[in-house]
């Protein structure tokens, strides 16, 4: 349960600086259960092999197995709609953007849904056609969810630090609509979202959902999702996230300030950096 996220958002925390605790690694079966507690619908294409390593900056980058939309995608997960994955049908249609994300547990794929959130979607892919996350950004606040987006270097956080106007949510809002009435919560494991902390406050971070969730925040429009992951090589590699930091990890502030400072790096040593992102399809 996100409990520093349940009532004002993501970005709601204290600007204290955690000391490193808990550290604990999931297990594989909890990993397992995290990443797939329900039928995701989604049937995977013999496409998608697993990727050729190589080495990036000191952290494992892998290529992403899905390089394009057309041909490699299914359609559960060209055009989502409701059942055991998703509690209503996502808007569809419009431009589809893969965006691959090289991270410090292997790569993720994320489709990008433009008519589901087509201010955050342009404010990512600016992002990531800036080489913004080439900086490696930390993910940190791992509990069921993971937010990044603070970049490794202090200067280019400030760059995309302006607050975006909401989208809006096409997702049941308020308490009634945690989930709706076959169990199926209202975020899935894998989509992504803006952190946010009240109406038009979505600027330069982000959250990745390790397993369905009913609160971000009370489904507020400035949680509206951008697009989720795709391939079940992505999902294998968020179940690799470290979690063990929890809430007890490197404040916001401390990362505005520092970035992915050697302070940070010597005191969690086990948390996780997107190392790039590109974008690989466009439909």
């Amino acid at each position: 349960m996100y409990v520093a996220a349940a009532s004002s958002g993501w970005l709601g925390s204290s600007d204290g600086e955690a000391k490193a605790s808990n550290e604990k690694v999931l297990s594989k079966d909890e990993s397992q259960k995290l990443v797939y507690p329900l039928n995701l619908d989604v049937q995977y294409s013999s496409n998608d092999k697993n990727p050729v390593s190589r080495q990036f900056e000191g952290a494992l980058e892998e290529d992403c197995p899905i390089v394009s939309i057309s041909h490699q995608l299914s359609p559960s997960e060209l055009h989502p709609i409701k059942g055991s994955r998703h509690m209503v049908t996502p808007p569809d249609g419009g431009p589809l953007t893969l965006v691959c994300c090289n991270t410090t547990k292997g790569s993720l794929s994320l489709l990008l849904h433009k008519r589901w959130a087509p201010i955050g979607v342009d404010r990512f892919l600016d992002m990531v056609r800036s080489q913004y996350f080439s900086s490696k950004a930390p993910l940190f606040r791992c509990t069921d969810a993971c937010q990044f987006g603070l970049a490794g270097d202090p200067s280019l956080t400030k760059q995309y630090d302006t607050h975006l106007q909401d989208d809006v949510m096409w997702l049941p809002p308020g308490p009634d609509h945690r989930y709706n009435t076959q169990g199926v919560r209202r975020y899935p494991a894998g989509m992504l979202t803006f952190a946010g902390s009240g109406p038009h406050s979505r600027s330069n971070q982000f959250v990745l959902t390790l397993m369905p969730n009913q609160f971000m925040g009370g489904g507020s429009p400035w949680e509206v999702p951008l697009g989720e992951l795709v391939g079940e090589s992505s999902f294998v590699t968020m179940s690799k996230f470290y979690t063990g930091y929890g809430n007890h990890g490197p404040s916001q502030g401390l990362l505005r300030r520092e970035g992915n400072s050697e302070r940070v790096q010597t005191q969690w040593p086990h948390l996780d950096y997107i190392t790039s992102c590109s974008i690989v399809d466009e439909n």
